[in-house]
């Protein structure tokens, strides 16, 4: 069962489980990235680094949550992940993460989707380093480039689960094969569109037109040479529990097919 709640949460909480990972595996390095500081307190952020990326052949992949604090099933399904790693270290055989769970910790803790300044964090990446949680963020990416980087989201106005697609423009899409497996035993999103583009049975693939509102972490990790950038929604109107394991489910997939499709 999760540990966290849809409304009342501490990242206090968080930080407690992520120091703790060192009791469910010696895979991980924890990083302390910074501090991020406002009239309301201070919040220490976390990068956690699974396996090496030294072989030229390891696959590399980018994990983050919870940028938007009213959407805290994905930084649930990133700590249980974390937690229950021993269920997944097959399919970390050749891969190296880097995994921010929590990058809003302030909205996270009061619900809300901005941060301490007002400020939609998913909008902020074209900017320079003024805004410190995305500092902290661009600091964990540093100059890596990643096969595949997922951003666990959620949609307040969602009915099934659904996701964004930016992709090199060679490589197949392989998001609806995600989608047809979270699918199996989940609600998937029907809407015919959803922010104006084309839902194609719970895909929609993203371009420029999305970006009118600024740089998404998503646009900034393709820029920077990342093949697959998924952005995964689950439905805020179901149990949170499910949300959490529509997130763990997409995740167990994906890495699947970044096995299948790197051999």
């Amino acid at each position: 069962m999760s540990k966290i709640t849809d409304k009342v949460r501490s990242y206090a909480e968080v930080i407690h489980r992520i120091k703790n990972l060192k009791k469910h595996s010696n895979s991980f390095a924890i990083i302390k990235l910074g501090e991020i500081c406002c009239l309301q307190g201070s919040y220490d952020m976390f990068c956690i680094q699974v396996g090496t990326p030294a072989n030229p052949k390891t696959k590399r992949i980018f994990l983050s949550a919870g940028i938007h604090g009213d959407e805290p099933a994905g930084v649930e399904a990133i700590l249980t992940f974390l937690e229950y790693f021993h269920e997944y270290e097959v399919l970390f055989e050749g891969v190296a993460a880097t995994i921010l769970p929590c990058d809003n910790p302030f909205g996270y803790e009061r619900n809300t989707r901005e941060n301490a300044d007002g400020l939609d964090l998913n909008q902020q990446f074209q900017n320079q380093d003024s805004i410190q949680e995305i500092r902290l963020i661009k600091k964990a990416i540093g100059r890596s480039s990643f096969d595949m980087a997922l951003a666990f989201h959620e949609d307040v106005e969602g009915e099934g689960f659904y996701l964004w697609e930016r992709k090199c423009t060679t490589l197949k899409s392989i998001g609806e094969l995600v989608v047809q497996r979270v699918a199996q035993d989940y609600p998937i999103e029907r809407k015919a569109q959803i922010e104006g583009f084309p839902n194609r049975q719970g895909v929609i693939s993203l371009d420029k037109r999305y970006l009118e509102k600024g740089w998404t972490q998503e646009y900034y990790l393709f820029r920077h040479g990342t093949k697959y950038c998924f952005t995964l929604e689950s439905p805020v109107n179901m149990l949170f529990q499910k949300r959490v394991e529509m997130h763990l489910l997409a995740l167990r997939t994906s890495l699947q097919l970044l096995h299948q499709h790197w051999q």
